[in-house]
């Protein structure tokens, strides 16, 4: 049993199926506009002045990626008005953590970059490599996934301003399950985030991502911007293991995590 409840799909009895296919072709178009032009038109010139004038660049780039995914979440209101959006004030509150959540969609770590001023997170190691992408991702103090091959130096680099980064503020933001919910369901935690977490004797801040994968599915290209739907992002709790107790067990840390995220999202669940 998930939390994830069925897409009200009200609007199939208003919009015939072509009409509703239609609009998420053309607004999804419009989503896809923003994404690359309003990038290359507008954001990439104060990326540049960010890497030119400014003194500390990644928390420069850090704001810059806020305000360019906050547009982005502006527009899926404008062009998705039947998806509803709640957004936990506290989630905004968090600083300083590790900050794990379950994985639906492709939205999620945009959703919660454009949450942090400050930020930081796993990115997979292909992604490095893109020309343009791979060196924002590298401004912005993000961590290729791997310990292996070409980004073993910038994966070092990124391990010793860690510290200062949580120091400063900022968030390291990680999905553990490491792909996308195809059924909702929270699944299998990778145990690697926990051990950083001990090693930095960092807090963890649990959050709760809702119903995203109902505005763009796994698998799909277009934007479901005719159901009516809500997502949200719910704070939980935020821990503070005693990293100094000999009886901590990561096992055991990634087990409490992931029953408590589950617990969350399926209160009426039979254990």
């Amino acid at each position: 049993m998930t939390s994830q409840a069925p897409t009200n799909t009200a609007d199939s009895h208003v919009l015939p199926r072509w009409a509703r296919r239609t609009k998420d072709i053309v607004m999804t178009l419009c989503l896809w506009c923003y994404f690359l032009g309003v990038f290359l038109s507008v954001f990439f010139l104060f990326y540049l002045g960010a890497v030119i004038f400014r003194r500390n660049r990644r928390q420069a780039i850090q704001r810059l990626n806020r305000i360019y995914f906050q547009g982005f979440f502006v527009l899926c209101r404008k062009v998705a008005p039947k998806h509803k959006w709640h957004i936990d004030d506290r989630v905004r509150r968090i600083r300083s953590s590790i900050v794990i959540s379950n994985h639906l969609s492709y939205l999620d770590p945009i959703l919660l970059i454009s949450l942090f001023d400050q930020f930081t997170t796993i990115a997979k190691d292909r992604l490095f490599t893109k020309p343009i992408f791979g060196r924002l991702l590298r401004l912005s103090g993000f961590l290729p996934s791997s310990w292996q091959g070409r980004n073993t130096g910038l994966l070092l680099d990124s391990w010793e301003t860690l510290p200062s980064q949580l120091a400063e503020g900022a968030n390291l933001v990680v999905f553990p399950e490491g792909t996308r919910s195809r059924s909702g369901a929270v699944g299998k935690f990778q145990k690697g985030i926990f051990k950083i977490a001990r090693y930095f004797r960092a807090p963890i801040s649990l959050i709760a991502i809702r119903n995203t994968n109902n505005l763009f599915e796994p698998g799909k290209f277009v934007f479901n911007t005719c159901a009516s739907n809500t997502i949200s992002v719910e704070f939980i709790e935020t821990m503070h293991p005693n990293y100094d107790d000999p009886d901590l067990s990561i096992p055991g840390l990634v087990s409490d995590v992931r029953a408590k995220i589950e617990r969350h999202l399926n209160p009426h669940s039979t254990p």
